[in-house]
């Protein structure tokens, strides 16, 4: 997730990444599906990854930015 952060191709970054973690199911193969975007400017990407079905991650993770560092959380602990 960090280096979808990095390597975002867009000029201006929101200080606050949103990140959407779920399964997802292709021709009977389980995926790892990660959704990062932010809100200003509007941005979306999602990649998926091959997992087993067991690993697959089912949460929503928030990177918070205020210059000086950058906090990675789960939705929950917000």
């Amino acid at each position: 997730m960090w280096l979808m952060i990095e390597s975002m191709e867009i000029d201006k970054k929101d200080y606050l990444q949103i990140f959407e973690l779920s399964k997802a199911v292709t021709d009977g193969k389980v995926f790892q599906k990660i959704t990062h975007r932010q809100e200003q400017p509007e941005y979306e990407k999602t990649v998926t990854i091959l997992a087993n079905e067991k690993d697959v991650v089912e949460k929503k993770v928030y990177v918070i930015d205020d210059v000086s560092h950058c906090t990675m959380l789960l939705a929950e602990e917000y």
